[in-house]
């Protein structure tokens, strides 16, 4: 009776031409074909079916318990007992850990792992996303298992790109053709898709797959930035590298694009295969560029787009990749308002900007002087003095001047605090040249007490009175005034009259 009872939870049942073992894990259709195959438990896709019974390990093999009569030895009974619960607790043990282990294979892949952001933060410890599924079935007895990445996909027919010989093959799906997903469970053709990796099991002389199952060695490093690109062969993920292979699947917006086209600021997904090959990489918001021209007018300006600023105006035009979409563009300068632009920028487009609506800050400055009829000059513009004028920030050359006086230069920096600055100019001085003779020569000249010179002598004196003095030894000194003016005579001559003491000693 207990092996008729054992016999029973062993045998499948069959609904709707599926073999199922009570518990509800589908069998595999060779199971059911005499061939010896080992089996993987996962979910069955019958959701209405409810199972009978669920099956209950049984722990080792024992064989049947022969009847005896109960020992007269009470501690012999003890140890039975004792044996046989030690047994039991074995087998929940086993039973619990096969159980775990199922629910791990079949559960959904966790997303807690799953690289998102930036790519160089999230990588710089080196984690990894996790794997997507289960390990790959087994090969069918006569049958040979190509593993590949799916480079098209037809109506009945997949374009593999075989890894071991580094060729493209196609592969027939036919009604027979037994479709599972990446964590085993039975699919459609529409499941797949271009990039995922496949194994392939068909016979050594046909090309018709007789299973098809999305790998599990798959990690996605999903919606990352900062890609960078090695010599066409490797992408940089972080501080981890991946071969790219030949003619990648890059794709956006259902097109594929080529690898020139990609840059660091795009927002991507990244699938991997056994952690060192890039099988797709599908791009969610591509780049294009804006262009600035140079304008040397801001001072300092910069360039802002979101939280990145981009260098100086001043230096030339500039270029800036974007994000494609909607950007919000400002540009800022110590003497401008901030100019802001909402640019919208197509994939692989450009934008060009203008200073249309630029606005330049502006600061006062005043210029007080006593010259009268004196004339304020600031670039080519002419300014009122002693009163508050407006300028805009920077740099401002000024010029002050009046008839008759000295004109004045100065440079000034403009900003927001307001300036104010006294500036008197010097008269001009209008000179005569003077000539000096005497009889005798050699006689020394004072003007306004000071020496300055011999007769004869020829100076230049400002026009005005002058008070002169010629004195020799041996002769009576003289003093008188001169008066320079712009068209009064200009040379004077004296005669000394010899000193009579300087004669007696003699």
């Amino acid at each position: 009776m207990d092996e008729r009872k054992n016999q029973t939870r062993k045998m499948p049942i069959q609904r709707d031409g599926v073999a199922y073992i009570p518990g509800g894990h589908a069998l595999p259709p060779e199971a059911g074909d005499g061939k010896t195959k080992k089996i993987s438990f996962v979910d069955a896709t019958d959701n209405d079916f409810e199972p009978e019974q669920t099956p209950v390990p049984t722990g080792p093999k024992m064989p049947p318990k022969k009847k005896v009569a109960p020992a007269k030895n009470t501690n012999y009974s003890v140890v039975m007992i004792a044996a046989v619960a030690v047994l039991g607790l074995a087998a929940v043990f086993v039973f619990a850990t096969m159980f775990t282990g199922w629910l791990d294979s079949t559960s959904e892949p966790s997303s807690g792992g799953t690289v998102t952001g930036n790519a160089g933060n999230n990588l710089a410890g080196g984690e990894l996303p996790p794997l997507e599924g289960i390990a790959p079935p087994p090969t069918a007895p006569g049958s040979v298992t190509v593993t590949g990445l799916i480079r098209d996909i037809r109506s009945n027919r997949l374009d593999i790109y075989v890894f071991d010989i580094n060729e493209i093959r196609s592969f027939f799906i036919e009604p027979h053709s037994n479709l599972r997903d990446r964590v085993g469970s039975p699919a459609t053709l529409p499941q797949f898709a271009m990039g995922d990796v496949v194994y392939i099991n068909h016979a050594p002389t046909s090309n018709t797959a007789e299973s098809a199952q999305l790998s599990a060695q798959i990690r996605h490093h999903r919606d990352i930035t900062g890609i960078t690109v090695e010599d066409n062969e490797r992408l940089v993920i972080g501080n981890r590298r991946y071969d790219l292979g030949d003619n990648p699947i890059i794709r956006y917006s259902g097109q594929t694009i080529s690898l020139s086209e990609l840059d660091p600021i795009d927002l991507v997904t990244v699938a991997t295969f056994q952690d060192n090959f890039v099988t797709s990489i599908e791009v969610h918001r591509s780049h294009g560029d804006v262009f600035i021209p140079a304008n040397e007018e801001i001072q300092n300006g910069t360039v802002e787009v979101g939280t990145t600023v981009f260098s100086a105006l001043g230096e030339g035009d500039l270029t800036v990749r974007v994000p494609s979409g909607q950007n919000r563009v400002v540009i800022r300068g110590e003497n401008i308002e901030p100019l802001i632009f909402d640019v919208s920028v197509d994939r692989g487009g450009v934008s060009n900007l203008n200073f249309d609506g630029l606005e330049f800050r502006a600061g006062t400055l005043t210029i007080n002087t006593d010259t009268e009829n004196a004339i304020l000059h600031i670039g080519d513009r002419w300014h009122p003095v002693n009163e508050a004028i407006s300028l805009e920030f920077g740099e401002h050359e000024l010029r002050l001047e009046a008839i008759g006086y000295h004109p004045v230069y100065q440079t000034l920096t403009i900003g927001s605090e307001p300036q104010e600055i006294t500036i008197n100019l010097e008269v001009v001085a209008r000179t005569r040249n003077a000539i000096i003779t005497t009889s005798p020569s050699e006689v020394r000249i004072y003007l306004d007490d000071q020496f300055r010179g011999l007769t004869p002598l020829s100076i230049e004196l400002e026009l005005g009175r002058y008070s002169l003095t010629l004195e020799r030894e041996g002769f009576l000194s003289t003093t008188t005034t001169i008066h320079i003016t712009e068209d009064g005579n200009t040379i004077f001559s004296y005669i000394l009259a010899p000193d009579p003491a300087w004669v007696m000693f003699e």
